[in-house]
């Protein structure tokens, strides 16, 4: 029974949480991250979503003229205050991530205001940083292309106990080798330690990168 503040909040941090698994799961650091803005007086949401479409189709036309044998992916968002009163003054804008391709190119096909493409860059979190700020910005569902592959997301249990894991929480020093411990093809990266407002016990976050063949 989470209030409806608390509810608002988890499903932030899920919305993010997906983003990212989709945003890293279909995108490389030689695809495009995009932003979209207007000269002159803002657009309607209903007009900036036509907008949207008619880039995405002109990308697609050049696409499947330049680059038939490649697959085209993308995924959008359209940032603007969810506020009658303050719509107005709102500066209405597009991100999204294109698959690989010329920047100018993609530049060229966006004449309505300015336009910004570059390299998505990773870190060692891979794209964590852009996905997240992506689905911070949609107020509205995240548009995407129908090929995006799904996460592959696995579900495992372990014996610790409730003690365990307490004593792990206060230990934060320890983490990097618990997990590595357990984890032996996987690199540690970092974690998080709370108590639930909403159900008992102690909770631990981490993250980790998959070593492929030995190597991070």
């Amino acid at each position: 029974k989470t209030s409806s503040k608390r509810m608002e909040k988890l499903n932030k941090k899920n919305k993010a949480k997906n983003t990212t698994r989709l945003v890293n799961t279909n995108f490389t650091e030689e695809d495009l991250y995009i932003t979209l803005s207007y000269n002159g007086k803002p657009p309607t949401l209903k007009r900036a979503k036509k907008d949207m479409r008619n880039f995405l189709d002109r990308i697609r036309t050049w696409w499947k003229k330049n680059m038939p044998d490649k697959e085209f992916k993308y995924l959008n968002v359209i940032d603007f205050v969810d506020d009658p009163d303050k719509t107005k003054r709102t500066r209405i804008h597009h991100h999204l991530i294109v698959s690989e391709m010329d920047r100018d190119v993609a530049e060229e096909k966006w004449d309505l205001g300015v336009v910004n493409a570059k390299r998505l860059q990773p870190n060692e979190f891979q794209f964590e940083e852009v996905a997240t700020y992506m689905a911070a910005q949609a107020k509205r569902r995240i548009g995407h292309s129908k090929n995006l592959k799904k996460p592959t997301i696995t579900i495992d249990s372990t014996s610790l106990t409730r003690r365990k894991v307490e004593r792990l929480a206060i230990e934060e020093y320890s983490h990097k080798e618990f997990f590595e411990k357990k984890n032996k093809n996987y690199k540690f990266l970092k974690s998080d330690t709370y108590i639930s407002d909403d159900f008992g016990g102690v909770y631990i976050y981490a993250k980790m990168s998959r070593k492929e063949n030995g190597r991070e």
